[in-house]
């Protein structure tokens, strides 16, 4: 059965609550719908084994007098992308009676998302993924930041770069659309550190990007607990 699945940029709540109002649809008779094949390991040529399909027929689902899937959508898989937290909605245009052999086929959907608990702005700066969220999500403005192209963010007022050695004031606490973690070789040694200088710097002018460095020995130092402090 086909589905319609889209990703609605939301804010920070408890839970997301979704009403659906059918607009348009119309209804097919005397039409049937054949179960999707089941997958099933065989072995072929040579005792290699491959999944193959086979016919499946639940007798129990076909004697079933009443429209499948039943619900026309759902809010589903609630979660984040970086910062920006999202929903997943998924919308079910055909609806099928085994019994009447009915196909109930929906065009226009009116949605309507509310939040509870809500906290804080919908859109979230997601840095480096500006452009692709943009892309991706409904209801999410992109900054225009994108790593592919100059696109124009960062002209008038360039981004930053730097290298952060101070946890956790320095980095951890810091806003970053762009990360470099290196070994503590290329900081070291001089001619390999012009490169990396000379990326932050690229990122920094031509997309508009806060660009932050990071040695790994810092960030192991910070994890083994030499720049933690414990609470008691």
């Amino acid at each position: 059965m086909p589905i319609v699945s889209f990703l609605v940029a939301i804010p920070d709540c408890d839970s997301v609550n979704l009403q659906i109002e059918l607009l348009d649809s119309t209804q097919y008779t005397v039409y049937n719908i054949y179960p999707a094949p089941e997958l099933v390991p065989d072995t072929i040529e040579g005792g290699a084994v491959a999944l193959v399909e086979q016919f499946a027929y639940n007798r129990t689902a076909y004697k079933t007098d009443a429209m499948f899937p039943g619900n026309i959508g759902e809010a589903i898989d609630k979660g984040a992308i970086r910062a920006q937290h999202v929903v997943r909605v998924v919308l079910y245009p055909v609806q099928f009676n085994p019994v009447k052999d009915i196909i109930k086929a929906s065009s226009i959907f009116q949605i309507i998302l509310t939040f509870s608990n809500p906290n804080g702005s919908i859109n979230k700066d997601v840095g480096i993924f500006n452009e692709v969220v943009g892309n991706t999500l409904i209801n999410y403005n992109s900054n225009g930041l994108n790593a592919s192209v100059s696109c124009g963010a960062g002209l008038d007022n360039a981004g930053y770069w730097k290298w952060a050695s101070n946890f956790p004031n320095d980095a951890i606490m810091d806003t970053c659309d762009y990360l470099l973690i290196t070994d503590e070789y290329f900081f070291n040694e001089q001619a390999a550190k012009v490169y990396i200088d000379s990326l932050a710097k690229h990122r920094a002018e031509f997309n508009g990007f806060d660009v932050v460095m990071v040695k790994m020995i810092d960030i192991e130092d910070s994890i083994n607990g030499i720049n933690n402090k414990v609470l008691v």
